[in-house]
């Protein structure tokens, strides 16, 4: 593989990446909860709430407590 390729599929998995962090920081704040909020509900700080969404290293356990906190819900369903 080469080089080109390499760089293509790492900028494309950071754009997929990014669009995750997006929507779970958009899921929140259209919820009318802040990040301090659900934090301290979920039984973190902010500060690493903020982190584990920069870095896209957030649990699917901790994503669901956020949902569920938020009043939101994570499921997967196929595509159409």
């Amino acid at each position: 593989m080469n080089l080109y390729i390499l760089m293509k599929r790492s900028i494309l998995k950071r754009m997929v990446d990014m669009n995750i962090k997006n929507e779970i920081k958009a899921a929140i704040y259209e919820s009318g909860h802040t990040l301090n909020e659900v934090a301290e509900k979920i039984g973190i700080s902010d500060t690493s709430l903020s982190n584990m969404l920069s870095r896209q290293s957030i649990r699917y356990s901790l994503a669901k407590q956020i949902a569920e906190v938020i009043g939101f819900e994570l499921r997967f369903r196929k595509k159409d």
